[in-house]
């Protein structure tokens, strides 16, 4: 049942292209897109994995050798991008300077996990396009689409609610994600890895416990211990309205980063902005 239903999301994505991206951090989730692409997409598809390190001790080098020893078996191409090397500091640097201007008037400024989520995808994103892939699989379950769904409607964010869909009209500058496992729930996705004895990383990020998300996640498994199916119902309506939305706010068009190059609504990318409040509130920690 499990791995019908991922056929399915696959099938539902093409096509998907000749050179396909996993975004593949060693943990569970990642792991099992991993090997249900490998086994499912034709044998004609060029798979290449992009892992990204973002500096995190006693936890990211654990799971990124996890990441390793599969795309070896595999025989894949395996392409490790680091926090370090591009943007020049490590996530373990940022809260550094985070706990240094815990005076700062907006906290979140400097949580670990805006900066982590932000520069992660929009490493991703920049590494996809250097690479030449078509589309980019990652490892999203239905628990992580339903917060994601959740957080950014009670929030009124219309432009990342629909940013979110599925199936996104295709914007210049932005590789396709394809999520196979957006329908399957984390506990099943689990026990599929242990089923088919992969092994992954079972470690915890020592930053996860700052997560605003955590308390969406929790407010979801709430729901679904009273309403099961809950979540399934949530993402069926979200899936229809997310069409309705498009028409009713259109995208606006994009521009260039003036720093990085990649595609913003804005004079500078999220990534870009966040970066040189890092180096702004750094200065002042220092002064």
């Amino acid at each position: 049942m499990f791995e019908a239903r991922t056929w399915k999301t696959f099938r539902s994505y093409e096509p998907l292209g000749q050179r396909v991206g996993v975004a593949l951090s060693g943990g569970k989730d990642s792991l099992v897109a991993l090997h249900l692409a490998h086994r499912y997409l034709p044998p004609s598809t060029e798979l290449v994995v992009i892992s990204i390190d973002e500096g995190i001790e006693g936890y990211r080098p654990t799971t990124l050798d996890e990441a390793k020893k599969h795309t070896e078996e595999l025989g894949l191409e395996h392409v490790v991008k680091t926090f370090k090397e591009v943007y020049g500091v490590t996530l373990d640097e940022i809260v550094k300077v985070s706990s240094r201007c815990s005076g700062d008037k907006d906290p979140k400024a400097f949580s670990p996990c805006t900066y982590c989520g932000v520069l992660r995808r929009h490493l991703l994103n920049r590494s996809a396009h250097e690479l030449g892939l078509d589309s980019l699989i990652t490892g999203h379950t239905l628990d992580d689409e339903t917060e994601t769904i959740l957080m950014n409607y009670l929030r009124g964010d219309l432009g990342h609610l629909m940013r979110g869909s599925p199936h996104p009209p295709k914007k210049p500058g932005f590789v396709p994600r394809v999520k196979p496992l957006r329908e399957a729930p984390q506990k099943e996705v689990t026990l599929y890895a242990l089923l088919t004895s992969l092994h992954p990383a079972y470690v915890e990020c020592p930053y996860a416990h700052l997560a605003v998300r955590n308390q969406y996640r929790e407010l979801l498994y709430n729901l679904e211990s009273w309403d099961p199916g809950v979540r399934y119902s949530m993402l069926r309506a979200y899936d229809q309205i997310v069409k309705a939305l498009r028409a009713y706010y259109p995208s606006p068009p994009l521009n260039r980063c003036h720093s990085c190059g990649e595609p913003t609504l804005h004079t500078l990318c999220r990534a870009c902005t966040l970066l040189e409040k890092l180096h702004l509130g750094s200065q002042g920690a220092e002064a």
